[in-house]
């Protein structure tokens, strides 16, 4: 790709149309590489049952198959896994002594965005002090093994179960998101870190994360100690999706997160699998999850609250306001 094109598409990244102007130039040349971003783009903007995605899925696998060699290049040499998007290699899996030794080059190469640690371990530190950090808004420490889950195509690498059980400390995390280059950052993934309620803690000791749209912090065990932290956290203002599940919440914590003032943008709650049920005091007043039914959280649009034991009293007030959108 040359400087002008990949210029214009990190430019604007959300945006589709440099992208397709790429494509353009490519399928003048009978480049298939063009077909591929123009496919990837139109599956990007399908709904997940389209009738039309299997078929475009199955185009893009082919040409995946048989060209994917020749798009990455150099890339398996500098990380550990990889990921296209609209048509490009946006994220990437990677140790940490990787991204401090080639991310210069790698964002020299791709309009990447996006990066997940493995091997990280004792890195917290060094890696805080990259500026590169300033260049993602997408952060990912999770521990799973399934990498990317939900991206259409894409090569997901060698990363063995030691590599991924390896990723981080508390003190690392603490150090890593203390970041001053931090301040883009939209999207944080801290799934089954399995720090207890200092990993809501480290998330509402960093004022550089008031960016966040996103955060993912599912198998923590953060109780409802962690809950509280977040629930009063004044950073978290821009906060649009909320996962929090397997993480031992009862109906206080629930009612916590649901009186916040900081958490009037949250539209995405995931609370699934935290056994909180649903019980009404002998005047009929709502508590645990069925708090929720009400005017709280006035931006929340779904709800996932399946594993939770909720009564058929509280499921049917949650229809009410979320309709479909509630998953109990």
């Amino acid at each position: 790709m040359t400087d002008p094109f990949l210029q214009a598409i990190r430019a604007a990244p959300h945006d589709d149309t440099p992208r397709l102007i790429y494509a353009d130039w490519l399928e003048e040349r009978g480049d298939p590489r063009g077909e591929f971003i123009r496919l990837q783009c139109a599956l990007n903007r399908l709904p997940a049952r389209d009738p039309a995605a299997p078929r475009l899925r199955e185009r893009l696998q082919e040409l995946l198959s048989r060209y994917e060699t020749e798009w990455v290049g150099p890339l398996p040499a500098l990380v550990r896994a990889w990921s296209f998007h609209r048509g490009f290699i946006t994220e990437v899996t990677l140790t940490a002594r990787q991204f401090l030794d080639h991310a210069g080059e790698l964002f020299e190469r791709l309009p990447l965005h996006g990066v997940r640690f493995c091997e990280a371990r004792r890195w917290g530190a060094r890696l805080a002090a990259s500026p590169y950090l300033g260049r993602l808004d997408a952060l990912d420490l999770r521990v799973n093994y399934n990498l990317w889950r939900g991206y259409p195509v894409g090569f997901l690498g060698s990363v063995t179960l030691a590599e991924m059980n390896d990723v981080i400390e508390l003190f690392d995390l603490q150090a890593l998101l203390a970041s001053p280059h931090l301040t883009n950052l939209r999207s944080l993934n801290l799934d089954n870190l399995r720090l207890g309620s200092a990993a809501a803690r480290a998330v509402a000791a960093a004022p550089n994360l008031a960016g966040l749209r996103r955060l993912d912090l599912d198998a923590n065990q953060i109780g409802d100690e962690g809950v509280t932290v977040l629930a009063r956290c004044p950073y978290l203002r821009r906060l649009k999706v909320l996962s929090l599940g397997y993480n031992g919440i009862t109906a206080r914590g629930v009612e916590t997160l649901a009186a916040s003032p900081h958490l009037g943008r949250l539209r995405c709650l995931s609370l699934r699998d935290n056994g909180i049920g649903s019980f009404r005091d002998t005047k009929g007043g709502a508590h645990g999850v069925g708090v929720l039914a009400g005017t709280v959280l006035p931006s929340l649009r779904r709800l996932d609250l399946r594993g939770n034991g909720v009564s058929d009293a509280d499921e049917a007030a949650l229809r009410c306001r979320f309709g479909e959108r509630v998953r109990c």
